[in-house]
C-alpha cells in the first residue's frame, strides 16, 4: 500500500518497501460518521483488542497530521480510563494558549484563584508591571487575602501610579464583568470564551508574540479546538462552567500519573514518527484539507504531504487502519468534508473499504453471539 502511494511522488529517487512478515492484513479504511464517532471507535476498538488479544497498550499507536487532532482523542482516552502519551509534543491542555484560557475562565468563577490570576493579569499585556504584582502579592499575604482583594483594596492603590492603578480598576471591573455570567449554571462557556477571545484580541496577541505564521497558526487552532470540545461538552450535557473546568482538571491529574508511569497508547503526529514502529496503528482524519493540508496546494508541498502519509502507513508492524469523517463540527456546526485524495492513489486491492454503519452493526452481532456462547459455556459447566 506504502510503495504504491508515494510512487506517485515527483523526483523521489525509486525504492520499493519490503517487508520480511510477509503479505500481513488489509489495510481497513473507515468511512465515520463524525470526528467524536471516529474518536469513540478507535478507542474502544483499542481497548477490546487489547482485552481479547492479551496485548500490552504500547502496542497501539494513533498517528495524525496536525496537533490540534489530539484533543478529542485525549478526551476519549480519559473516559475509557487508557493511558496514553503524547510523543514529540505537549497533552493538549498542557499548550499555553489553552492553559491562558482556561486560566481566564478559573478566574472568572474563583476570583480568589491566585493561580490562575498571576497566570493572566498581564498576559496579554495590559499595563500592569511586574513589580506593581510582586507588590500586590506581598500586600495579599500580609493582610491573609486574596491577590484580587489586594487590588480591589484602596490602601494598597494608594501605593501605586496613577497608571498601574488605571490598569488594576479595568482589569478588576473586566474580572467581576465576566464572573456575573461564569457563575450561573446555565453559562454557555463555549461562547463565554468566544467573547473573551474577541474582547482581548487574543488572535492578534498570539500572531504578535509568536515567532513566526505558522507557530501562530498552530496555536490559533488550538484555541478553535479548544471551543469545539467545549460545544462539544455541551451536547453531551456537561452544563455549568464549573462542571467543565472540573473535567479539564480531572484530566490533567491523570495526564501527570501517565507522564510519571511513563506507558500507555501513543499519540503521535506523522512528522514525529518517523524512525518509530507500532504493532497495531491507526491513522485518523485523513480527508482533504488534514491529509494532504488545505496548504499544500497553494505551497507546492503536496509531495511532503504524500511522504507523511507514507511515513504514517509505515509505522504498523502488524495491523493498519486509516479512518476519515463525512462531517465535522466548527463552532458548533456540522460542516462535510471529503475523503483524502491519497486514497484513489492506493493499490484497491490492498484496502478494505468500510463504513462504521456496517463495522458497529458487525460488532454488535459478533458482541451477541460472544455473549450467547458465554452462557452456554456456564450453564455446561453449572
Amino acid at each position: 500500500l506504502a510503495n504504491s502511494l508515494i510512487r506517485h511522488n515527483r523526483n523521489r529517487r525509486e525504492k520499493t518497501l519490503w517487508s520480511g512478515k510477509g503479505e500481513g492484513e488489509t489495510v481497513r479504511v473507515i468511512a465515520m460518521p463524525d470526528a467524536e464517532t471516529e474518536a469513540e471507535m478507535v478507542v474502544n476498538e483499542i481497548v477490546d483488542t487489547r482485552r481479547m488479544e492479551n496485548r500490552k497498550w504500547e502496542d497501539f499507536a494513533i498517528l495524525f497530521r496536525m496537533n490540534t487532532q489530539s484533543r478529542i482523542f485525549e478526551e476519549a482516552l480519559r473516559r475509557c480510563e487508557v493511558p496514553y502519551k503524547v510523543i514529540g509534543g505537549q497533552s493538549f491542555y498542557e499548550r499555553r494558549e489553552v492553559k491562558d484560557l482556561l486560566g481566564y475562565l478559573s478566574l472568572f468563577l474563583n476570583p480568589a484563584d491566585d493561580i490562575s490570576l498571576l497566570r493572566v493579569i498581564n498576559n496579554p499585556p495590559r499595563g500592569i508591571g511586574a513589580g506593581t504584582i510582586e507588590a500586590a502579592t506581598q500586600f495579599s499575604i500580609a493582610h491573609h487575602i486574596s491577590i484580587h482583594e489586594a487590588l480591589c483594596r484602596e490602601d494598597f492603590l494608594a501605593t501605586v501610579s496613577t497608571k498601574a492603578r488605571g490598569a488594576i480598576g479595568r482589569f478588576v471591573e473586566f474580572v467581576e464583568q465576566y464572573h456575573d455570567s461564569a457563575a450561573t449554571d446555565s453559562c454557555n462557556y463555549a461562547v463565554l470564551t468566544e467573547d473573551l477571545i474577541k474582547e482581548l484580541n487574543y488572535n492578534d496577541y498570539l500572531k504578535r508574540t509568536c515567532k513566526d505564521e505558522n507557530e501562530a497558526n498552530i496555536r490559533q487552532q488550538n484555541v478553535r479546538e479548544m471551543i469545539e470540545g467545549m460545544y462539544s461538552a455541551l451536547a453531551r450535557g456537561k452544563r455549568g462552567l464549573r462542571a467543565y473546568l472540573d473535567s479539564v482538571a480531572l484530566m490533567q491529574d491523570r495526564d501527570d500519573d501517565d507522564k510519571e508511569q511513563g506507558w500507555g497508547v501513543s499519540l503521535i503526529t506523522m512528522h514525529a514518527a518517523k524512525g518509530l514502529e507500532f504493532p497495531i496503528c491507526n491513522i485518523i482524519g485523513v480527508e482533504e484539507g488534514i491529509l494532504p493540508h488545505s496548504r499544500s496546494v497553494e505551497e507546492g508541498t503536496r509531495d511532503e504531504e504524500r511522504r507523511l502519509l507514507y511515513v504514517g502507513i509505515t509505522r504498523a508492524q502488524e495491523r493498519l487502519t486509516l479512518t476519515w469523517c463525512r462531517a465535522r463540527k466548527r463552532y458548533g456546526d456540522r460542516m462535510p468534508c471529503m475523503q483524502s485524495t491519497f486514497f484513489k492513489e492506493m493499490e484497491p486491492s490492498h484496502m478494505e473499504i468500510l463504513n462504521y454503519e456496517d463495522l458497529a452493526g458487525r460488532q454488535a452481532t459478533e458482541e451477541v453471539a460472544e455473549d450467547y456462547f458465554a452462557r452456554i459455556k456456564a450453564l455446561l459447566a453449572g
